[in-house]
């Protein structure tokens, strides 16, 4: 791990309503090879105004009227922001007894063989002082899209039992997975793709996502050396998408080593606590395959349930775009992510199809 001097003076995106890809295969926005360089270089990439465009995500579809398993119940409230439907499982309790929510696809009765390790799995890392139930929407967007979500609340003894994140709870989500995936009572069972793993990090949990990518665990964040790894993640961890994040620290940024996964940074453009400028600035210091898109309008808390969540830090900016809008524009980004990273499925790739949505993503 390195630091880079940076002066946060001039923008490095000239049009907020852009999205950068550097991707290996599976997305094409733009004709071309993609430059490639070293360890944090500064390597090419094609920018695409969303004014124009927007991305379309192939999602697969579930049977809908099928009663719920004993412990699970339907959410209808959340089921309108997801894909497909979902269904929701509160408070499951994690080995560490952290206390997490769950949100997996609706799996007909009698089918779940058809569904076997269909379904990946994602960690959300939870931002600083933030419930998890502020997660629910986000969670269930991404679950309708393919995806099994695993939202834990980890009180932190290291700050006085507050609500931070560690990389730790990266690995006793992994666990836990595949001991419900071998547990024939568990609702994941023989569908949850264990070999596949995603995560999603919000502000301090998106960097705590990053430093585990980069096989470091930082208490609180100190230089890690690439030679001498303090964290070891679940070898099936291949993708993150991190909203509110950044790795900036007075004028230096940090350089990680992300090549052991793709990263999209997504950032809404009137975040006011972690700021777009410095999303554009840790940009150049992820490995590709690496994204970076910014969502119109949308603050700090914009993946959350709520404007300004209680007991977190409140993100003195308001917000130009309505909180459901953010919230579902988000996690189709996240979607789409993830289905070219971890389904690696035909119908997963993007497709470009019409123009942008009202929210001006």
């Amino acid at each position: 791990m390195m630091t880079r001097r940076i002066k946060l003076i001039a923008s490095a995106v000239a049009d907020p309503k852009t999205i950068r890809f550097e991707a290996a295969g599976k997305i094409t926005l733009a004709p071309g090879p993609v430059r490639e360089g070293g360890r944090g270089a500064n390597r090419g990439f094609k920018r695409i105004g969303l004014a124009a465009l927007s991305v379309v995500a192939a999602a697969p579809s579930f049977a809908a009227g099928v009663s719920a398993d004993p412990g699970l119940r339907d959410d209808p409230g959340m089921a309108r922001h997801a894909a497909g439907p979902v269904r929701v499982l509160e408070d499951i309790v994690l080995p560490s007894g952290d206390l997490a929510d769950l949100y997996l696809p609706r799996v007909p009765r009698g089918r779940a063989r058809l569904f076997e390790d269909a379904f990946p799995l994602v960690a959300l890392l939870q931002g600083a002082q933030v419930d998890k139930s502020q997660y629910g929407r986000v969670a269930s967007e991404v679950a309708g899209h393919g995806f099994v979500v695993v939202v834990p609340n980890h009180p932190n003894p290291l700050f006085r039992g507050g609500l931070f994140t560690e990389v730790e709870v990266v690995t006793e989500v992994f666990d836990a997975a595949v001991a419900a995936d071998e547990d024939p009572g568990s609702p994941l069972y023989q569908v949850v793709d264990t070999a596949s793993m995603g995560l999603i990090g919000h502000s301090f949990g998106g960097a705590v996502g990053l430093y585990a990518i980069a096989h470091c665990s930082p208490r609180p964040f100190r230089r890690c050396d690439p030679d001498e790894p303090t964290y070891t993640p679940p070898e099936a961890l291949r993708a993150g998408a991190f909203y509110g994040t950044h790795l900036v620290s007075g004028d230096e940024v940090t350089d990680l080593d992300t090549s052991g996964a793709a990263v999209a940074l997504i950032q809404g453009t009137r975040d006011g606590v972690a700021t777009p400028l410095e999303a554009q600035a840790t940009y150049p210091v992820l490995e590709s395959p690496r994204a970076l898109v910014e969502i119109d309008g949308a603050t700090h808390y914009g993946l959350c349930d709520e404007e300004d969540p209680a007991g977190a830090t409140e993100d003195p900016n308001e917000p130009t775009i309505d909180q459901d809008v953010a919230t579902r524009e988000i996690a189709r980004w996240m979607a789409l992510w993830f289905g070219n990273h971890l389904h690696h499925r035909r119908d997963a790739e993007p497709t470009i199809a019409r123009q942008s949505s009202a929210s001006g993503t």
